[in-house]
């Protein structure tokens, strides 16, 4: 969409800059966004976290969950990759309600990813 055209559809998703990426359902709810350029593989990325996004809050956890899991082998070294296991470690919990494995996966970013965003959202404190 030409965000510089549309003026209504600027308004509604508060759409400043090109490129953005929003997904959207058929009714145009959004559940999430990104803005900016994009290499191919982060493209790829986003379009996880984006459809991951969109499962989750629909109780769909074992699609999310096998998403997220082929998308960290297929970019172990990609600097997106600690948001594509704090979505896994999120589906998985949702999934199962036991925090053990979302622990593991913090440890995992923490360890592996200590200067991620997501290794400082360590929701507890340990020795």
């Amino acid at each position: 969409l030409n965000i510089l055209k549309d003026r209504v559809i600027r308004a509604r998703y508060n759409a400043v800059w090109t490129p953005s990426f929003y997904f959207l359902d058929y009714n145009g709810k959004m559940y999430d966004n990104f803005q900016g350029y994009l290499s191919p593989e982060d493209f790829r990325i986003v379009l996880r976290l984006g459809l991951a996004a969109y499962y989750i809050p629909r109780g769909m956890y074992q699609k999310a969950i096998e998403l997220l899991e082929q998308s960290v082998e297929q970019f172990p070294d990609n600097p997106r990759t600690p948001a594509l296991l704090f979505k896994l470690g999120m589906a998985t919990y949702l999934s199962t309600w036991d925090n053990r494995e979302f622990r593991e996966i913090m440890s995992e970013i923490r360890d592996n990813y200590p200067n991620s965003p997501e290794a400082g959202m360590w929701p507890w404190m340990e020795d």
